[in-house]
């Protein structure tokens, strides 16, 4: 500030000396007025300058308070999200109602103070070849959750079998057989029903299914033979003349 003072009252000193060679008349009393207007010019600068500081601070303050403010707040809502994903654990009773027994008992997580839960969320615990006979929401009570079930209906698919003559080299019958929907092998016991008259299967046990078809090798079947007794009887005489043997095809319940 006394550097600006000085610096003002040389340009007024200046401005006097050029005053003086042309009018004798200024006096001491129009230089004191003059400073005094300079001081008071600097002094309501000064005045200004500390009005806009406080300002400032008072801002800054305010600023840190809120943001003070605001930190307490995310706490706050940090200690209740920890409150809210508490769990409990419940067991699940899958019980059917049909076989009248529990087929299993598992366990799950769940939110603390829960009382009930959707089927959904325990979808995949339900046990194997088993499936649920409720949806929804259902009752959390003791600390376990009743869940009936019933034996799944199993899944078919049809495969075809080609019953196929090596010898004769040509397809002899094609014929369809449902099985499991998983399956990827029929045994050739499931197939005694279906082979064609006057064939059987070359090959027993299992067959292995590709692209929904089953390769099953069949031959001309050998025709099973039974012996039968002939009785050759006179009436007249009232006796057996005779007794022989003739081989028939089996089960046969007549001969010509």
């Amino acid at each position: 500030m006394k550097n600006k003072v000085v610096r003002k009252l040389l340009m007024i000193g200046l401005s006097s000396s050029v005053a003086l060679t042309s009018t004798v008349g200024v006096t001491a009393a129009s230089m004191d007025t003059a400073l005094e207007a300079v001081a008071e010019d600097e002094t309501e600068t000064e005045t200004e300058t500390e009005t806009e500081t406080e300002t400032e601070t008072e801002t800054e303050t305010e600023t840190e308070t809120d943001s003070e403010e605001d930190v307490a707040e995310t706490a706050a809502d940090g200690e209740e999200d920890v409150a809210t994903v508490q769990k409990e654990t419940v067991k699940i009773n899958f019980y059917s109602e049909e076989e009248e027994k529990q087929i299993a008992e598992k366990e799950i997580e769940v939110d603390k103070g829960t009382t009930q839960i959707n089927a959904s969320e325990f979808a995949d615990l339900v046990p194997e070849g088993y499936e649920l006979k409720i949806t929804g929401d259902v009752a959390i009570s003791g600390g376990y959750i009743y869940a009936a079930v019933r034996k799944a209906a199993e899944q078919k698919k049809t495969v075809k079998i080609s019953f196929y003559s090596e010898e004769e080299e040509k397809q002899i019958a094609e014929k369809e057989l449902e099985v499991a929907k998983e399956s990827k092998q029929v045994n050739t016991s499931a197939l005694t029903d279906f082979v064609p008259e006057g064939y059987e299967l070359v090959i027993t046990g299992d067959l292995d299914i590709n692209d929904g078809y089953v390769y099953a090798a069949v031959r001309k079947a050998t025709e099973k033979k039974e012996t039968v007794k002939i009785n050759f009887y006179s009436e007249e005489e009232e006796k057996q003349i005779a007794e022989k043997e003739l081989e028939v095809a089996k089960g046969s319940k007549q001969v010509n």
